[in-house]
């Protein structure tokens, strides 16, 4: 079977650059090793109840936005609703809660209102965030001289020392961080840059899709489909076919061979370099940098069914169970550790039921809670043990929340990586530590000719957003680049 492009992985990462490639002519084939495409895009029904495996808010939704960029492009708009969050989430620390908006500029309004005593730091560190994450998603910093001398001057530093010093409240350094856990590194590691971009994508407001992250997976699978492609589930590409100078096409866990002279990788880098492709064929500098890099944490998730009554009845979409500033320095206190009795971590409570009621039955909330973990620290331990420990942490933090269950499942670091193949169950692709330079040189070209990577994996990713600008970059250059 032939075509002109294939992909492996059927992220949203993988299904934009297909269903661009799509639009511009070309026969695509996806090649999806789960049932279900998606990857962390995709949900899953438990009785009556539907939950989102990853996706809690998206940015990038507004018109002018990436996502609503990309729909429009492909004449979808029609097909997909984006409903604003509006706080964007809640940040519980000890008994105080504040209700964030995504808006930065009402954020500064609202944080000088709690924060009097910071109010010109907190002006002056807003209007910087904004003034160079705007810049960074625009990439147009290098064309201010004085503006690149700041990026530049800030490119190695952590979010952490960014914040040093500023404020005097101490609650203030702890809510503009807050937003540190859509990036999964502490804030001695977390790149000041990477946050800015964070911060600055969500300026334009915070969203969820009507029915769930699957519309948005489907309704570009749909269009690969009827634009002459195929979307194919439960195949995993075994091996990637090389003739020495370029790639020819794949081969599946049956032996069915696919060519293209183009393939596009949305799944773990290594798997796909050393696993599908071979590293043999990689260059010597290509090869050692890529062993140096280490993949992002990974997590464990409570999926839970909840009764409407009591605490459930207040949940927000989003809310953020804060430690102390303190332990979001190190990973020591910033990762869970269940043996650790002790062990406080960064957990987020996602409702989305509250603002997208057909995900559970009347009366009813679904919830995921997540922290974030690695893989050492639960491996070994017998499941059925870390979900009692996991929901006491969750009573601990939230107390007579637990008491509403009415059913759940829990999804550790081998969950993770069975369902979408990732290392050490990462979640964020390669971890965004400042120290892991490298990872803005990869992408979306490889030294192998033929061979491209969209999606996670790819520099400077996070969220729906990043994967979705990813896949159109991707496209871009295959365009530009083979036409």
């Amino acid at each position: 079977m032939e075509y002109d492009a294939i992909i492996i992985g059927s992220g949203m990462g993988g299904l934009t650059t297909g269903a661009l490639l799509s639009q511009a002519g070309k026969k695509v084939l996806v090649l999806e090793q789960h049932y279900e495409i998606g990857g962390c895009a995709s949900m899953f029904r438990r009785r009556q109840f539907r939950y989102d495996v990853a996706i809690r808010l998206i940015s990038g939704c507004e018109p002018g936005g990436e996502l609503y960029n990309l729909y429009d492009k492909l004449g979808l708009l029609d097909k997909i609703e984006f409903i604003e969050v509006n706080p964007m989430y809640s940040l519980k620390f000890e008994n105080t809660v504040y209700e964030v908006p995504a808006n930065l500029d009402e954020l500064n309004r609202k944080m000088i209102e709690w924060f009097p005593e910071d109010g010109e730091a907190i002006k002056e560190t807003i209007s910087e965030i904004k003034q160079i994450g705007q810049a960074l998603m625009n990439e147009s910093f290098q064309k201010d001289p004085k503006l690149l001398q700041r990026v530049i001057a800030l490119n190695n530093m952590s979010f952490a020392d960014y914040l040093a010093n500023r404020f005097r409240h101490p609650h203030s350094a702890l809510l503009l961080s807050s937003l540190h856990f859509y990036a999964g590194v502490n804030l001695q590691q977390l790149p000041t840059l990477f946050m800015m971009n964070v911060m600055m994508s969500y300026h334009n407001g915070a969203f969820y899709p009507k029915g769930g992250s699957q519309k948005l997976t489907h309704v570009l699978r749909d269009y690969i489909q009827s634009h002459n492609g195929d979307v194919l589930v439960k195949r995993k590409v075994e091996k990637i076919l090389y003739s020495g100078s370029r790639v020819q096409g794949v081969i599946d866990q049956k032996g069915n061979e696919y060519f293209a002279p183009v393939v596009i990788s949305n799944a773990d880098l290594t798997l796909t370099m050393k696993n599908l492709l071979g590293e043999e064929h990689l260059p010597p500098l290509y090869r050692k940098s890529l062993a140096k890099l280490e993949p992002s944490h990974s997590a464990v998730i409570l999926y839970a069914a909840l009764k409407k009554e009591g605490i459930a009845k207040t949940l927000p979409h989003e809310l953020f169970l804060s430690p102390a500033y303190e332990s979001l320095l190190d990973d020591e206190q910033y990762l869970y550790q269940p043996d650790n009795l002790d062990s406080d971590p960064f957990i987020s409570v996602s409702c989305p039921s509250v603002v997208e009621s057909s995900l559970a039955p009347k009366d009813h909330v679904v919830i995921a809670v997540t922290a974030l973990t690695s893989a050492e620290h639960v491996q070994g331990m017998d499941k059925k043990t870390l979900e009692q420990k996991f929901i006491h942490l969750l009573n601990k933090k939230l107390p007579g929340l637990t008491e509403q269950i009415v059913g759940y499942e829990l999804a550790t670091p081998s969950t993770i990586t069975k369902f979408t193949l990732s290392r050490q169950g990462a979640i964020f692709g390669w971890g965004k530590s400042k120290h892991q330079q490298w990872i803005a040189k990869m992408g979306p070209n490889t030294p192998i000719q033929g061979l491209y990577l969209t999606g996670q994996w790819t520099p400077q990713i996070h969220g729906v957003y990043g994967t979705t600008r990813s896949g159109r970059k991707t496209f871009e250059y295959i365009i530009n680049n083979n036409s």
